[in-house]
């Protein structure tokens, strides 16, 4: 059993080198919002040097898979690390700490799960940093 605020498991595999650093982190939840819940925290990005305000690339695989392979099996976006909801213009996504201190992929005023195709607490997320 897995508390709330607890981590199961960190990111992996990171790859800190060159202009695109990059990790991978699987989906914890998606709460009633649509906000995607990563099992992976802010020091996760602070490691591959994605600050606040950086655009981040965000590809989700086994997006909307139920295991009958129907789904998408990659959805790719844009996203920009913020500190807050406020930080987003309307639908805008955004990738942020949540209450818990995991990352969240998250849109203003709309449904980061339906945008990249989450279900549940299916996937796997590569947040990579975008050279600027």
């Amino acid at each position: 059993i897995t508390l709330p605020g607890t981590r199961t498991r960190a990111a992996t595999d990171a790859d800190l080198s060159g202009d695109a650093a990059a990790f991978t982190t699987e989906v914890r939840w998606v709460d009633v919002f649509g906000n995607v819940q990563l099992d992976a925290g802010s020091e996760d990005l602070d490691r591959i040097g994605a600050v606040v305000g950086s655009t981040v690339e965000v590809e989700v695989s086994g997006a909307n898979d139920n295991g009958d392979g129907s789904g998408p099996e990659w959805v790719r976006g844009a996203t920009r690390r913020v500190e807050a909801y406020e930080h987003l213009g309307d639908e805008e996504p955004g990738v942020l700490v949540d209450g818990e201190g995991h990352l969240a992929l998250v849109l203003n005023r709309a449904s980061a799960a339906e945008r990249f195709g989450v279900s549940g607490t299916r996937g796997w997320v590569t947040l990579r940093r975008k050279a600027e």
